[in-house]
């Protein structure tokens, strides 16, 4: 199976699977499809597909310039930043509400009396 087939077969399974026939969700079985394709592009036998695709010069990274891996490298760390920082927002916002919505004061305030 070459890689076209074994691509279009995988946006077909997920598309049937998910029941939703929107372009959205073409959209999203591509990108997965493709995901799946680059991941297992050795054992699949489909690496001239993925070279050949808009996007698979990520699985060569010999061309790419060096300021650009240094960005794919610190892709990751960025993430974590994020998620914890939506996290620590998360969080902070639920004690502010707890303590704003609670009967019973559980600050004591030092400046002002």
């Amino acid at each position: 199976m070459n890689g076209f087939s074994l691509h279009l077969s995988l946006i077909v399974a997920w598309v049937l699977l998910t029941g939703d026939l929107s372009i959205a969700n073409f959209v999203l079985a591509f990108v997965l499809g493709f995901g799946a394709l680059v991941m297992g592009r050795r054992v699949l036998g489909c690496e001239s597909y993925v070279r050949q695709m808009p996007g698979g010069f990520l699985v060569y990274l010999k061309q790419v310039p060096s300021g650009f891996l240094l960005l794919l490298r610190q892709l990751p760390l960025g993430l974590i930043f994020f998620l914890r920082l939506v996290w620590d927002l998360i969080v902070s916002s639920l004690v502010v509400m707890i303590d704003v919505w609670s009967p019973v004061q559980r600050f004591k305030p030092r400046i002002l009396r």
